[in-house]
């Protein structure tokens, strides 16, 4: 395409492909396996190719002093594949870029019950009825 003497190209359009899952296993009921994933395939937007990218994060987690104590460690990205990478073309420029995120982390996720609330005793369930004789 030519506009204002600037010359662009539009990638042609193509089907998105996303998949994602987040799934929990019980080992033996002696912990619990947590794996998350997604997958985004290649794209064509407008002047931009996006390439793939993925994630996959990988959980533990395990129930202590009678499951009031639960204590899970996940590993987040852990194939390092979510990267925005791609290119686009305007005029005799072409681009390519390739970003670097730092989504491989870990985390280590504690969570204590301190048990049931003590039972509240009260009584009054009235709406108010005993003063609405006092305004006049």
């Amino acid at each position: 395409f030519v506009s204002n003497d600037i010359i662009f190209s539009l990638k042609e359009s193509k089907p998105l492909y996303y998949f994602y899952s987040s799934n929990q296993f019980d080992i033996k009921k002696v912990f619990k396996v947590q794996l998350l994933g997604w997958y985004l395939g290649e794209k064509y937007d407008g002047l931009f190719y996006r390439k793939s990218r993925s994630l996959l994060t990988l959980g533990v987690e395990k129930n202590f002093f009678n499951q009031s104590l639960k204590v899970k460690i996940m590993a987040n990205d852990i194939f390092h594949k979510d990267k925005p990478e791609g290119n686009y073309e305007v005029g005799q420029t072409f681009v390519e870029y390739g970003r670097t995120l730092n989504t491989d982390y870990y985390r280590l996720i504690l969570t204590y019950n301190f048990g049931k609330l003590k039972k509240v005793n009260y009584g009054n369930t009235s709406s108010g009825e005993s003063e609405s004789g006092r305004a006049h």
